[in-house]
């Protein structure tokens, strides 16, 4: 395809369908999960070229994905993008 496959966990369905339309607009594949875990298997069975998480997920957190991809599943070299739909700065600084 000539671009790496991108996993994208959004929380509202409407960010989420903005966000298949756009990438896949661009060339790019995409694969929704619908939580935690569902991310994770799919991170590990397709080693997708970027990661876009919500902090709040089903089964879990950002957080908890991004620790578990860096840890767990070896991947620490997958760039993920955080998208914060609240406005704290401890949110911010964790992430």
């Amino acid at each position: 395809m000539g671009y790496a496959e991108t996993i994208v966990y959004v929380g509202p369905p409407e960010l989420a369908e903005s966000i298949v339309r756009t990438l896949s607009e661009a060339g790019l594949s995409v694969s929704l999960a619908s939580g935690l875990r569902e991310a994770l298997e799919l991170c590990v069975s397709s080693q997708p070229g970027l990661v876009i998480t919500e902090m709040q997920l089903p089964g879990g957190s950002g957080l908890e994905l991004l620790e578990e991809l860096r840890v767990d599943t070896g991947a620490a070299w997958m760039p993920v993008m955080v998208l914060l739909s609240e406005d704290r700065k401890s949110t911010r600084l964790n992430s």
